[in-house]
């Protein structure tokens, strides 16, 4: 399975998309977005930004685990990782956000 963005129905009203690896593992997650068109605006910018390191930031919660996010250049979050269970595994989450987001496919479940 190649890379992939897939674009979801939220639990409330309106839609997100998360970006799959070849693998099947989930490694970026976005807000909720109103609209089917500010869900594909958010994938544009995932797109535009994710393959340089200086829009991407890292942080430990209070229980003292690893995660990861990708803002645009006005410094809004775009996606959030997932929680990691150490330093390499977040740094590789990255790497794979960098290597995949730009020519990732995208796939609409909300149709």
């Amino acid at each position: 399975m190649k890379a992939r963005f897939e674009i979801m129905w939220a639990a409330s009203e309106g839609r997100y998309f998360h970006l799959k690896a070849p693998n099947g593992e989930i490694i970026l997650s976005s807000e909720t977005y109103k609209t089917l068109a500010g869900c594909e605006n958010g994938i544009g910018s995932c797109r535009e930004h994710a393959p340089y390191d200086r829009f991407y930031g890292r942080f430990i919660t209070d229980g003292q685990q690893l995660s990861f996010y990708l803002r645009a250049a006005n410094n809004r979050i775009i996606v959030q990782s997932e929680l990691c269970d150490s330093v390499h595994a977040r740094e590789a989450g990255i790497a794979a956000a960098k290597r995949h987001a730009p020519q990732a496919d995208v796939v609409d479940l909300t149709k």
